[in-house]
């Protein structure tokens, strides 16, 4: 089948979208359309990159716009974006059997091409849209109630945990397909890239630098101490903030925007890894971050907050630390768990082992692509 991925970012670097495409290339011919948000420019421009053996072609309009900045300082990308991605799939219609949709700043235009051209559509979650995104009250009740429609009508649905079905229980949807964020094993480039060779113990986090992920929290913390370093890599409205604080902090190192590949490779090369989310976010009960499945396949010990998705997990099978900021500051209680973590320094090794068989018996990628491709399979029998 000819399955066209519809992003509202360019599709790469994006760890999910990079992993599903490459998994269904080997077996369907694919493609994406995307948002490039970095410039503006007229039409559509193509271009083509190399996944292992397969070519992918990608299809992008320029509309600028911020990144994790709130609905407000996007809506009027957003619509223009909708328009233009209503033209292209309309114009190119006959390129593609079924649409990709990730997320509902895709899937709206893509839907009522879908119903009248009679397309395939598989809606992607990878964040419920009203759960994640500042709105006022009305516009977030609209989209719920837009995204809930949209998901009875897909043909298929993903979610990325098992938790996710709670989020959506008003909806009907035809079928749901559980694809976890795990990285594909041993996914990384091989080529040295940490800017330090000290005796410091390396924190990592690469991801958007936005400022739901108490990054600045944790930047205050980290920068005053002598015994961590902490290398960071992103973009968002927090990219200037690391750049000056790596210009001016000796245990601050800022990366920039990272390829998949080249961000596992600096994960490998550090020690401990965070998947930090707000848990007063609703969405974020609901987490199922790359970084703990990455933290896992590289056998690193993971620090996430009480009540954001996986950290569970982190509890009962001993991964890390689990903060709790229920009655505390983040700032306080990240501390204190860094300093329990530094303490356990020497069981980090079976920490690690610990956590890689938990990746291997319940979120391989190898069990996903299985998914994946199972779940196009069955799409392309009901054709």
């Amino acid at each position: 089948m000819r399955i066209l991925f519809v992003r509202a970012n360019k599709g790469y670097p994006d760890a999910r979208v990079e992993k599903e495409m490459q998994s269904l290339s080997k077996a369907h011919e694919v493609s994406l359309f995307g948002w490039n948000r970095d410039e503006n420019f007229r039409g559509v421009r193509h271009s083509t990159r190399k996944v292992e053996e397969h070519e992918l072609h990608f299809y992008h309009v320029g509309i600028r716009s911020p990144l994790g900045e709130g609905f407000r300082k996007i809506f009027v990308p957003m619509i223009s974006f909708w328009g233009k991605e209503l033209l292209f799939l309309i114009r190119m219609h006959r390129n593609y059997d079924v649409l990709h949709c990730c997320d509902l700043d895709t899937a709206v235009s893509a839907s009522l091409v879908a119903f009248f051209l009679r397309k395939k559509m598989v809606y992607d979650i990878f964040d419920y849209y009203s759960a994640s995104h500042a709105a006022p009250p009305l516009i977030k009740k609209a989209l719920k109630i837009m995204e809930d429609r949209i998901i009875s009508h897909s043909d298929a649905v993903i979610i990325c945990s098992e938790q996710r079905r709670e989020q959506i229980k008003d909806s009907t949807p035809k079928k749901v397909t559980v694809i976890h964020n795990a990285p594909p094993e041993r996914i990384y480039s091989g080529n040295k890239i940490i800017k330090t060779n000290s005796n410091k113990v390396k924190l990592v986090y690469i991801g958007m630098l936005s400022r739901d992920r108490f990054l600045e929290e944790m930047e205050a913390v980290i920068e005053k101490r002598d015994d961590l370093e902490w290398h960071v890599g992103g973009m968002g409205v927090l990219q200037e903030f690391f750049e000056e604080k790596s210009s001016k902090c000796s245990n601050i190192f800022f990366y920039g925007k990272l390829a998949y590949k080249v961000a596992m490779q600096l994960e490998k090369e550090c020690d401990v890894m965070t998947a930090i989310y707000d848990p007063l976010i609703p969405n974020h009960k609901y987490a199922a971050p790359n970084k703990f499945y990455e933290a896992l396949m590289l056998r690193k010990p993971v620090l996430m907050i009480k009540d954001t998705g996986m950290d569970t997990y982190v509890s009962e099978y001993g991964l890390g630390e689990v903060i709790d900021i229920t009655n505390n500051s983040f700032a306080s209680q990240f501390e204190i768990c860094l300093d329990r973590l530094l303490e356990k320094r020497a069981e980090w090794g079976n920490i690690g082992e610990a956590g890689h068989r938990l990746y291997m018996m319940e979120f391989s990628w190898m069990e996903m692509e299985r998914r994946l491709l199972g779940l196009y399979n069955e799409i392309e029998m009901r054709k």
